[in-house]
């Protein structure tokens, strides 16, 4: 994918992301921060980038398809599904 063809201007505010843990779940991850040394958030954070560094390929590979049915290119299309979680908050962040 070339990601200089990637349109990923702001619109308006992001919308929170949220999703609930098992009660298992939740206690696994705080263990998992503790024997870390690391915070719930620094952890989470970890696990999505490595989550999306292995499996990236295959996801880029479907955007291709689905891209292609609809008669886009890459890009164009991950932009277009990206483009309402991309906002001047996001963009301004101090973490990047």
């Amino acid at each position: 994918m070339d990601w200089d063809k990637v349109d990923l201007q702001p619109e308006s505010d992001r919308k929170s992301v949220r999703a609930d843990l098992s009660l298992l779940d939740y206690v696994k991850l705080r263990v998992v921060s503790k024997l870390l040394r690391k915070s719930i958030q620094s952890t989470v954070q970890t696990a999505i980038y490595t989550y999306l560094q292995r499996n990236w390929k295959d996801y880029e590979d479907r955007l291709t398809v689905e891209a292609k049915t609809l008669g886009l290119t890459p890009e164009e299309y991950f932009s277009e599904l990206a483009k309402p979680d991309v906002t001047k908050d996001y963009r301004n962040r101090e973490d990047k």
